[in-house]
């Protein structure tokens, strides 16, 4: 390999192999499992390498001929899907046709196995060969790099962020594709100008290779059920499925939830969900029950339990698909238990009532720092049941509350007041990076009671001038006429907060402002909280809290 050119040209394609057993939404007579036949991939043939490449023929790449796309494009994933199952069976990824939008990254080690900080390098793409074949230009590695690990995309900035993050699997709507996110892996290559992402390849090689599955769930519902709001497969078994690309994040439930709150399920009332998975292998046992639950247009859960008769292996970079029969389906209670009084608070058991609770809140009006007892007796309570594990929701978070307030002017406020009481459980596992509004955190914006709540493995990054943090953005008033905020028995651990802007915005990982506010038994431990701002009008405060 040559490490003295300025540039380095890298190409890269790939594809997924996949099966598809019904490509319409007709009547499901019978539960059935169907998994994807083995495809092999086309014999790998570099490409002319005037410059130093990274070139990759990933499985089905002979399907270049491919008809037009089908069930949806990856629109926010930079790859496009195509339905082939007319012709060939098979279900391809292509490399998006505007190829400058797709990055790789490259991380190189020295020969003590140590990264280089100078060899972290994001490749960018410049053509587009072909559908599984582009090109793509970086920074030469220097010489002190001897291996290397390649991740896709770009996103995961080292190998301990692809296992740990999230997939945020929030769908738009019933047979899209868009919030899939094919992740990819590879690890101690001795090279950096030739890749194939495809497991025959890596095996033949004998390379360290890794990616991410599918999962299509085909389920025919009920009549009653016109629109679904979340949709869950729970299994007997508490380790079944994985919740990120880390082999140690075992779990009994795969979760979606949809970006407009619900998805219409149509006249054959049948909803079609695409759920990554990780790329470890997965078995639907027969020894095991499933249980299906869908959260209704009006907050009802319908549960249905399933049985396989006989176990399927689900493998890395293949979709597999299960359909479900609408017969056994039993309708349950509302989402949300309780009236949200002081004596009655709604209870929140599962992660989408976590996010589906900021709809129950009113407008509260303060005067002269105090509620009357009409306004306090309209104050929603709320309390938490479980610990929640929010990977569903992670990077794709909406905080409760966006805004200051509705109005404000002396001697009244008013704004979203609530009181939740966490009841000692833990929230994790989410990324609760701005997407919309101003303020973003757990909550965005407190002028109300949160006590006994512990967070971890919380995340928030921001370049804005808007306050932000982990439990929320800003906690009470400013004004001598806003009522005081209380938190208490709250701790986050093992999370991060960081500012990267050229704004004045302190950064804590409670929050960036707090008013009016009694903090009582709370802390922060092992949390990294950073702040680089360029900006020098003022000291910028950085801090826990």
């Amino acid at each position: 390999m040559n490490k003295y050119k300025n540039r380095f040209v890298t190409a890269l394609a790939m594809l997924l192999m996949l099966a598809l057993s019904c490509s319409k939404e007709t009547a499901l007579e019978n539960d059935a499992v169907i998994r994807d036949a083995d495809g092999e991939n086309p014999a790998s043939v570099r490409p002319p390498r005037p410059q130093m490449t990274l070139s990759a023929f990933s499985q089905g790449a002979e399907d270049e001929a491919a008809p037009a796309e089908g069930e949806g494009s990856g629109e926010d994933t930079k790859l496009s899907f195509i339905d082939n199952s007319a012709s060939t069976g098979k279900f391809a990824v292509k490399w998006n046709t505007t190829i400058s939008s797709e990055t790789i990254r490259v991380l190189g080690k020295d020969a003590g196995g140590n990264y280089v900080d100078a060899d972290n390098i994001v490749f960018t793409g410049s053509s587009r060969l072909s559908d599984h074949q582009a090109v793509f230009t970086g920074d030469t590695p220097t010489s002190a790099s001897q291996t290397f690990d390649i991740l896709y995309p770009s996103d995961y900035t080292s190998v301990e962020d692809f296992y740990t993050r999230g997939f945020g699997q929030k769908q738009a709507s019933s047979g899209s594709t868009a919030h899939l996110s094919y992740n990819a892996k590879y690890t101690g290559m001795d090279q950096c100008s030739y890749v194939n992402f495809s497991k025959r390849y890596a095996d033949e090689q004998g390379l360290d290779f890794y990616c991410t599955s599918c999962l299509k769930l085909q389920i025919q519902l009920p009549d009653d059920i016109t629109s679904v709001q979340e949709l869950s497969i729970i299994s007997s078994d508490a380790e079944n499925f994985y919740r990120t690309n880390d082999p140690s994040s075992k779990t009994s439930t795969l979760s979606i939830s949809f970006a407009n709150g619900a998805v219409d399920v149509g006249s054959y009332r049948t909803i079609t969900a695409y759920l990554m998975l990780a790329g470890f292998d997965q078995t639907l046992s027969s020894s095991n029950t499933y249980t299906f639950k869908v959260i209704d247009q009006e907050g009802y859960v319908w549960t249905r339990s399933w049985k396989p008769s006989a176990n399927t292996t689900m493998t890395m970079g293949n979709l597999y698909t299960l359909k479900i029969a609408r017969t056994g389906f039993v309708k349950g209670n509302r989402y949300m238990d309780g009236s949200g009084t002081e004596a009655d608070p709604y209870i929140i058991t599962t992660p989408y009532q976590m996010d589906a609770a900021r709809n129950l809140l009113v407008p509260i009006t303060a005067t002269n720092a105090a509620f009357t007892e009409e306004e306090a007796g309209k104050i929603p309570h709320f309390r938490l049941d479980n610990d929640l594990d929010m990977t569903a929701y992670s990077g794709n978070w909406v905080s409760w509350v966006t805004a200051y307030s509705i109005s404000n002017s002396s001697p009244s406020i008013t704004e979203y007041v609530f009181h939740f009481d966490g009841d000692n459980h833990t929230i994790s596992n989410l990324d609760v990076t701005k997407i919309s509004g101003n303020y973003s955190g757990l909550f965005g914006r407190i002028a109300g009671k949160v006590s006994d709540l512990t967070l971890n493995k919380f995340h928030n990054t921001s370049t804005s001038g808007y306050p932000f943090g982990l439990l929320a953005a800003w906690i009470g008033g400013e004004r001598s006429y806003e009522p005081v905020a209380e938190i208490s028995g709250v701790h986050i651990q093992n999370s991060s907060i960081i500012f990267n802007g050229s704004s004045e915005i302190p950064v804590g990982a409670f929050c960036s402002r707090s008013g009016k506010t009694i903090f009582t038994d709370c802390s922060v431990d092992g949390c990294s909280i950073s702040q680089s701002s360029s900006s020098s009008e003022y000291d910028i405060a950085t801090g826990g809290l």
